[in-house]
């Protein structure tokens, strides 16, 4: 070979692998810009449908896409989570590398990664086996479009493709719910995806089967993820509890949405072999800290369930009043099971206390006792919601000293143990936007006494959950209304708000897995 033809045939060969090579996958040695990922999954950074949060190595699968022509470029590539904090690379051999000609590209990530996938348009899948649902949970991401080597690390934006339905169980009457089951009617359980689609993306399959749903193993909740369809009536389940079955006709009505969570409530007694169940109700101004209430209760003529607004004019970011707190309120007992409220730091001012002692407008006088002059005796008026929880105005401050917000506790039990939780949580609420709160007071279960007619609590509670970093923490406290305990640290009298579900009969945090409840992670409230 002459030294002319070697250098045309080095040239051509030159020319020849670096076409080959434009948008291929280079080695790590190479100049070009690697693409990283940083993620949010429907607006909550580093959350996901399982546990709330990403985990340690999850892996999601990743396509890159010809802007201009949508020649799939690179298939299936595999990110890696290391630590679990939301931010993807390739794993070993996987990574992908922006084109070295400036070429503009789109992505398509999706969760959960499955070495079978081939074809980002024809993601086959199937919700018959719930056992593992972080298998089949699908969520796609599609932002990222029209990318260069300019900017190489995008944030991708995953939405939920499906639907969960999550039954929350608890027993009325104190019997047993082991072995409990819950089916859902025949549904279509096969489905295929195109993930590069936001609507119009799911081609239904034709065969429909029952879901049986996955029970927790201690029996509180009962979930199943569902492909969005339609379907003629009500969406039905079938509850059997001690080889009876029970069905029950929930308010989804006609569809299930992609993306959507439906939380249902129910209560069940197995009382004299007859299963019942008591629903939610169907109706009543709830948010994310409001306890469940539930049909039968929401009717009984002793039981009134009221919401106080703001008189300040603060609105939420829908325009509507913002909430100052809500109460379920006992006519026999003369005060509140419970005051659930938002605590944040918009909330907290340099309002002084208005000591504006006065009935509760919203609920019959002959309900209420006129705590005016006090209880005596050594009992203090204490406050459910606490004055200094509300000192951004004096119209605020005013509805913490409505007669049905207090009840009959002990002075010393009061000033002390209680105060300083009640200071700690203030102290917890300013590491996270909003601080939930729900502040309760159990009777005795017999032998209960009264203090001018309103009956003395034998314990007080508090169940709190906020938010950091896209992760929901949860505790709970139950402290005896006793001098005894005055001295003591309201740490010792830390559980977990699954414990105090069972110990008062509400739920709390009905939006929360059983998982985040039954939580007791001291190390996140110091």
């Amino acid at each position: 070979m002459t030294i002319k033809s070697a250098i045309g045939f080095l040239s051509l060969f030159i020319v020849l692998q670096a076409c080959e090579s434009k948008f291929a996958e280079l080695p790590q040695g190479n100049q070009a810009a690697e693409a990283t990922f940083t993620s949010v999954i429907d607006d909550r950074v580093m959350s996901r449908a399982v546990n709330a949060s990403w985990e340690a190595n999850d892996v999601i699968g990743l396509f890159m896409l010809d802007n201009a022509n949508k020649k799939v470029l690179k298939a299936n590539a595999a990110y890696v989570t290391a630590r679990g904090d939301g931010n993807f690379v390739g794993k070993a051999g996987n990574a992908v590398y922006y084109p070295e000609d400036g070429t503009a590209v789109d992505f398509i990530a999706y969760y959960p990664y499955d070495e079978q996938v081939t074809d980002h348009t024809q993601y086959v899948l199937d919700v018959t086996d719930q056992s593992r649902q972080q298998d089949i949970d699908l969520m796609a991401a599609v932002n990222l479009t029209g990318r260069t080597a300019t900017s190489p690390t995008g944030n991708l934006q995953f939405r939920h493709l499906l639907a969960k339905l999550v039954l929350n169980l608890s027993s009325a009457d104190g019997s047993s719910l082991t072995g409990i089951k819950a089916t859902v009617q025949p549904l279509i359980s096969k489905a295929t995806i195109d993930l590069s689609k936001e609507s119009d993306n799911i081609e239904l399959g034709n065969e429909k089967k029952a879901v049986s749903m996955c029970v927790n193993k201690e029996c509180t909740q009962a979930d199943a993820v569902l492909i969005p369809q339609s379907f003629e009536g009500k969406l039905k389940i079938t509850l059997s509890v001690n080889g009876k079955d029970k069905e029950i006709e929930t308010n989804i009505a006609g569809n299930i949405e992609a993306g959507a969570r439906y939380t249902l409530n129910l209560r069940i007694s197995n009382t004299g072999g007859n299963t019942t169940v008591d629903p939610e109700a169907p109706k009543y101004a709830k948010w994310f800290e409001t306890p469940v209430i539930t049909k039968a209760d929401l009717e009984r003529s002793d039981l009134k369930y009221i919401t106080h607004y703001m008189r300040n004019g603060w609105t939420d970011k829908n325009g509507s009043t913002s909430r100052n707190f809500s109460l379920f309120y006992s006519q026999k007992l003369k005060f509140a099971y419970w005051v659930a409220y938002p605590l944040y730091a918009k909330c907290m001012g340099k309002q002084d206390r208005t000591d504006a002692w006065r009935y509760d407008d919203m609920i019959d006088k002959s309900w209420q006792v006129n705590l005016k002059s006090g209880f005596g005796d050594g009992y203090d008026k204490g406050h459910q919601l606490p004055s200094a929880d509300r000192t951004c105005d004096k119209p605020t401050n005013e509805d913490t000293f409505f007669f049905t917000n207090v009840t009959p506790q002990i002075s010393s039990m009061n000033q002390e143990i209680w105060a300083r939780l009640e200071g700690k949580v203030r102290g917890w609420s300013k590491a996270t936007d909003t601080l939930f709160v729900v502040t309760g007071a159990v009777p005795p279960k017999s032998n209960i006494q009264y203090k001018k007619g309103m009956a003395i609590p034998q314990y007080y509670f508090k169940a709190l959950a906020r938010r950091i970093s896209g992760t929901y923490h949860t505790i709970a406290f139950a402290i005896d209304n006793s001098a005894s305990v005055a001295k003591g640290n309201y740490m010792d009298y830390a559980i977990s708000v699954s414990d105090l579900e069972k110990n008062t009969g509400f739920e709390f945090f009905p939006g929360l897995d059983e998982s985040t409840k039954s939580q007791l992670d001291l190390s996140k409230w110091q």
